[in-house]
């Protein structure tokens, strides 16, 4: 039996892979999905790739009003690469929850964009949800840009590089439908998440396995309301039930709640991140993280579609690069475990107005300490939790 059944299996293992191309702009998907005649949607292109394959984006915009069907299923082992997250560009088009916007209990799937199945990557792309009303998070309850879901219910060794995600509740989230599903070797790296009212990525695990994950060089900022300031997120990265992640080098900014949360059983290291603007910097991350708190104006990325005003005094501000170092006590450790790194804050450049206006100087639980300043690089320094 055994002799008959290895020749078929050789020759599927050793199918040749297809290379399927699309372009919004040019293609038809009565076409062949070749470089001369391109697919027009993705959802023809997903359609029709299988393990091994790559379905290679043209620039162009990918809607529902251009052909698209969401939720987009990239079935395990596609590879799926455009050129640029600015130029090759899905749009939701005010996705949600089409059953019930504002219960993320119901029908989650449902306000996805798309579905990244196990043995991916999804790279040099863009997601982006048009406002429908920008201060209302209710719009926006449980609209995904991309869920890691895969079709054995786990995933493993999933790439999303070099992509820009901007104005969903969440931008990422792993953990399939009701975090009922097992990854591991899950890898989000040199991304822009942008906007985002909730988590700009979610990791949790109700019933399963996590392993060996990382959030690598991303930037993350959350919506704020442009008057008020107020944000509407509860963190950059969250992390739930079982969840392991490792986050590092990252820019982390404006959530109300925290820019790297843990909860329950959720095993989170945390290293050499910048955070700006968070309710606390850290909070339920594995004891002995250690974070880098350095200048979070240099690391900021110019291609974000916010713009440097008043609340960021960065390099606009007389306080940019000033001052002296005021080094901070390595080793020290707050309330939740984490290791402050200390030693190389830089009182230029830490902003003295916090989340809601507020002038720092009471130190608030949970946070990582910072050095900061009060008006000029003269003014009398004191340490904050920022």
């Amino acid at each position: 039996m055994l002799r008959s059944i290895l020749p078929i299996a050789l020759l599927v293992t050793s199918l040749p892979a297809t290379d399927y191309w699309v372009s919004s702009l040019r293609g038809n998907d009565a076409n062949p999905g070749t470089a001369a005649q391109p697919f027009k949607t993705l959802t023809k292109a997903f359609g029709a790739a299988k393990l091994g394959d790559r379905v290679l984006v043209l620039p162009g915009r990918y809607a529902p009003s251009t052909g698209e069907n969401f939720p987009l299923v990239v079935a395990d082992g596609v590879q799926v690469l455009g050129t640029n997250g600015r130029s090759c560009v899905i749009d939701a088009e005010f996705r949600t929850n089409v059953t019930n916007p504002k219960d993320p209990r119901v029908n989650p799937v449902q306000g996805n964009v798309l579905l990244l199945g196990s043995g991916c990557r999804f790279g040099y792309l863009g997601i982006v949800n048009a406002p429908r009303n920008p201060n209302n998070p209710g719009d926006y309850w449980w609209s995904i840009a991309l869920q890691v879901d895969g079709s054995s219910g786990s995933s493993d060794s999933v790439l999303i590089d070099h992509c820009y995600l901007d104005e969903f509740s969440r931008g990422i989230f792993v953990g399939g439908p009701s975090g009922n599903h097992s990854y591991k070797n899950v890898r989000i790296e040199n991304c822009v998440l942008s906007r985002f009212y909730v988590e700009a990525i979610n990791a949790t695990v109700n019933a399963g396995l996590a392993q060996s994950s990382a959030v690598v060089n991303c930037t993350v900022v959350a919506h704020r309301d442009p008057t008020t300031r107020k944000s509407f997120a509860r963190a950059c990265i969250s992390f739930g039930v079982a969840a392991q992640f490792d986050v590092r080098n990252c820019v982390l900014k404006d959530a109300d709640w925290a820019g790297v949360e843990a909860v329950v059983s959720a095993v989170v290291t945390s290293d050499h991140n910048c955070y700006h603007g968070n309710g606390a910097n850290l909070r339920g991350v594995t004891k002995g993280a250690r974070d880098l708190e350095v200048d979070p104006q240099l690391a900021y990325l110019p291609t974000l579609t916010e713009t440097v005003d008043a609340h960021h005094s960065g390099a606009i501000g007389p306080l940019w690069n000033a001052g002296t170092n005021l080094p901070v006590t390595g080793g020290d450790i707050d309330v939740y475990g984490n290791r402050i790194a200390g030693t190389v804050v830089d009182i230029g450049a830490d902003e003295f107005e916090g989340p809601f206006g507020w002038v720092v100087g009471v130190p608030r639980v949970g946070g990582t300490i910072h050095a900061g300043v009060t008006g000029t690089s003269n003014a009398p320094v004191f340490l904050a939790i920022a």
